[in-house]
């Protein structure tokens, strides 16, 4: 499909409320989830610290997230 100028492009044919409905709702999920993750994660540890399970407490707390690297011993 060829735009002859921006305003053609951001149209999109006449389609523009369900394309960029389309990526906003995209882009909304694609910001919540790593926070809904982390906060997850945190409820976790809270739990099972709570449970007094110590080591296995400490190790899911310095577990690292996704995508994160592992923590050297020094």
């Amino acid at each position: 499909m060829q735009w002859h100028s921006a305003a053609d492009f951001f149209a999109m044919g006449g389609y523009a409320v369900y394309v960029w409905g389309s990526v906003g709702v995209c882009a909304v999920a694609m910001a919540v989830e790593p926070w809904l993750l982390r906060r997850r994660h945190r409820q976790l540890v809270t739990a099972v610290r709570r449970r007094g399970h110590g080591n296995a407490a400490n190790r899911l707390a310095h577990a690292p997230m996704p995508g994160q690297r592992r923590r050297q011993a020094a």
